[in-house]
C-alpha cells in the first residue's frame, strides 16, 4: 500500500460546497444518467437496475477521478469542495478544440478527455514551500526512497525558484483542465504569440482558456503523475524536450539549446520531465518550447 503523507487543513470553507465523495457520486450520476433515463423510458426497469445496469455500459471515465486518487495519497483532500458544472461529462467527451479534425486511430474525433486532465487545485496547499514541505516531501520519502528516482523533484533552479514564488499563496479552491501536450504551431515562439495562441484557442472553443501559472504547472504534473505515473511535458530517450512558457518571469539558470538559434525571454518555462523531476528555468523560443492551455469548467 502507498503510504500517504500529512498534510494541514485549513478550517475555514465557504458555504453551499460539498465534500469530494459527494462529486464522485455527482460523477457517476451524471455519467450515468443518459443511459439510466433511456431504460427507465423504454423498459420495465426499476430505477436501482437501471443505474447498475447504466454503471456497466458506461463506466466513469478514469481521468474524471484523478484529482480524488492523488489528493488522497498527499493525505490532502480537503474537507469540501466547489462542485463541478453539472455539464462536466458532457465537456469531457465533447471533441477536443486544440486537436482540429485530428482523429484516433479508431478514426473518432479526440475528446477533451483525450487530451485534458483535469486538475482540482485546494487553497489548503497555502504556499509552494508548505505544499512541498508537508505534502510532498513525505510521499517521496515513503514511495521513492534512495537509491530510487524521484520523479516529483525541481531538477534546476530550485534555490531561486523558492526565493520568488515559494511564499506566494494558492489561490481559493479551483478546478482546472490543463492540456498534456503543448498547443499545436507554439513552438519555436515568443511569448507574446503563445499570448495570441491562447486567445484564438478561446474563442475557437468558446471556453476561457488562459496561460499556465508555475504553480499550476507544478501541481498538475506531481497530482497526474502521482495519480497516473504519466510523465507530463517530458524529456524523450533521444533527446527532445518538452517546455511550456507560464506567466511568471524569474531568475536563474538560462536554458541555451545550442543546436538552434533562440530568443531568450525573462519568462519561466517548465518541463524536460525526467525520472528525477521536472526542471524550471528561464524561457527562449525554441523548437522545445511551447505552451499548454488551462481551461476553467
Amino acid at each position: 500500500m502507498t503510504a500517504v503523507a500529512q498534510c494541514p487543513q485549513h478550517e475555514e470553507m465557504p458555504r453551499g460546497w460539498i465534500t469530494p465523495q459527494e462529486q464522485l457520486n455527482r460523477l457517476n450520476s451524471y455519467n450515468r444518467a443518459p443511459i439510466r433515463n433511456e431504460l427507465l423510458q423504454n423498459t420495465p426497469l426499476l430505477p436501482e437496475l437501471a443505474d447498475l445496469v447504466a454503471s456497466y455500459v458506461k463506466p466513469l471515465i478514469p481521468m474524471a477521478t484523478h484529482w480524488h486518487t492523488s489528493l488522497t495519497r498527499l493525505n490532502a483532500l480537503p474537507p469540501l469542495i466547489p462542485s463541478l458544472p453539472r455539464n462536466i461529462i458532457q465537456i469531457l467527451e465533447s471533441k477536443c478544440p486544440t486537436k482540429g479534425n485530428e482523429k484516433k486511430e479508431d478514426g473518432s474525433p479526440y475528446t477533451v478527455a483525450d487530451t485534458h486532465t483535469l486538475t482540482l487545485i485546494p487553497q489548503e496547499l497555502t504556499t509552494f514551500v508548505h505544499f512541498y514541505l508537508d505534502c510532498i516531501r513525505p510521499y517521496i520519502e515513503a514511495t521513492y526512497p534512495p537509491p530510487q528516482s524521484n520523479p516529483l523533484e525541481v531538477r534546476e533552479n530550485w534555490a531561486p525558484f523558492l526565493e520568488d514564488q515559494g511564499l506566494v499563496r494558492f489561490g481559493p479552491t479551483h478546478w482546472e483542465l490543463t492540456t498534456k501536450n503543448l498547443l499545436a504551431g507554439s513552438r519555436n515562439k515568443g511569448y507574446s504569440t503563445q499570448v495570441t495562441l491562447i486567445k484564438k484557442l478561446s474563442r475557437t472553443a468558446s471556453a476561457k482558456y488562459q496561460i499556465p501559472t508555475i504553480k499550476e504547472i507544478y501541481v498538475t504534473y506531481v497530482l497526474h503523475y502521482i495519480a497516473t505515473e504519466e510523465r507530463l511535458y517530458p524529456k524523450e530517450d533521444d533527446g527532445a524536450r518538452t517546455y511550456t512558457f507560464v506567466k511568471e518571469v524569474g531568475r536563474g539558470t538560462l536554458t541555451i539549446f545550442r543546436r538552434f538559434t533562440v530568443n531568450t525571454s525573462p519568462h519561466l518555462i517548465a518541463g524536460s520531465s525526467t525520472i528525477n523531476g521536472i526542471k524550471i528555468v528561464r524561457g527562449s523560443s525554441s523548437p522545445f518550447c511551447g505552451v499548454v492551455a488551462v481551461r476553467l469548467p
